[in-house]
Parts: C-alpha cells; sequence; structure tokens
C-alpha cells in the first residue's frame, strides 16, 4: 500500500524533499526521476545517519536526527516523507524538529504496531496541524499539514518536558508490570 501511495505521490511532490528511513528502492528511483525537484536529501538512519543529496550533491556527511533542526533552516523543507521505525526511539524531538524544518506537507508511514498513532496524531495537532490518518491492515500513512504552523520557543519547552513525563511514565509502567 505505502509503495503504491507514495509513487502516486510523486507526480504532486516539487520543490524541496527530505526523506528519512526510506528504504524501497522503487520509490527511491521514483523520487529521483522527478524533475519538479530542485532538493532531494535522503538520511539512512539505520546506516549511521548518512545523508546524499542525489540531485544537486548537497549533501555527502552524516546528518544525525538530533541535528536536523541545525542542519536545515526554518522552513525550508516543502516535504518530509518519514519511516516511524527510524524516529521512535527520538519521536520527543523529532515532532518539533520536523514542524519547525517543514513548510507543506509530512508523510509518515509505518507498521501501526510498533508506533503509537494516536498519540503521535496528538503531538502534531496540538501545534496546530491538519493531521489525517489512512490505515490498510497493519500499516498506517499519517499526513501531516504543516502550512501556517508556528514553533514558539516556550510552547516547544512545555510541550518536550511534557512529551518526556509521558514518556518517563509509560517506562516506569512497563517495568512494574514486568
Amino acid at each position: 500500500m505505502t509503495e503504491k501511495y507514495f509513487i502516486n505521490l510523486n507526480k504532486k511532490i516539487s520543490g524541496n524533499l527530505l526523506c528519512i528511513g526510506l528504504n524501497n528502492k522503487k520509490i527511491i528511483d521514483k523520487l529521483l526521476s522527478n524533475e519538479n525537484l530542485t532538493r532531494f536529501v535522503l538520511i539512512d538512519v539505520n546506516l549511521g545517519g548518512t545523508g546524499s543529496g542525489s540531485i544537486n550533491k548537497m549533501m555527502d556527511k552524516k546528518i544525525y536526527l538530533c541535528d536536523i533542526k541545525k542542519t536545515f533552516n526554518k522552513k525550508k523543507m516543502d516535504y518530509i516523507i518519514c519511516n516511524s521505525e527510524s524516529v521512535k526511539n527520538e519521536l520527543v524531538g523529532f515532532v518539533k524538529d520536523s514542524i519547525y524544518i517543514n513548510s507543506n506537507m509530512m508523510y509518515l508511514y509505518g507498521n501501526i504496531n510498533s508506533v503509537d498513532v494516536d498519540n503521535l496524531i496528538y503531538r502534531y495537532t496540538r501545534y496546530g496541524s491538519r493531521v489525517n490518518k489512512i490505515i490498510d491492515g497493519d500499516d498506517f500513512i499519517l499526513e501531516i499539514s504543516n502550512e501556517r504552523v508556528k514553533t514558539p520557543f516556550y510552547k516547544n519547552i512545555f510541550y518536550v518536558v511534557i512529551d518526556y513525563l509521558y514518556s518517563l511514565k509509560n517506562e516506569i509502567f512497563t517495568l512494574i508490570m514486568k
């Protein structure tokens, strides 16, 4: 389902594209053949965060998820395609950083059993993003619209503290249950 979805989505994408954890060769080849892309950055988190700018060779250095906000300027990436498996360990910081660098649409996909999808939707909607959820069997795709979303400094700090407390509470409950 995700392969067909992103191949059809390729026709609509233009501008700057950031892909995180995308490992489907067919989708990558289709995105590379898209002439409307001005900048294409592919980050493979499993290989140590190596980034490669395949269209105009802009990125040939290591990019880590915690440094995405420093690497890319505010609202400079038009589209983001992200695998939820790649960012599930750094989800607290990734939500605020992805909203900071994204100016148009973000697509988050993965297995519904690996990530709490409702919690992800809650984290993005509290910033004012519009989220559309597509579920097909065990797979999900979140279409997140970050147009006209603001990220004030104090609001980010408040949400990060709440997210860390939520994560800590979940870890304590799992330890108690074991």
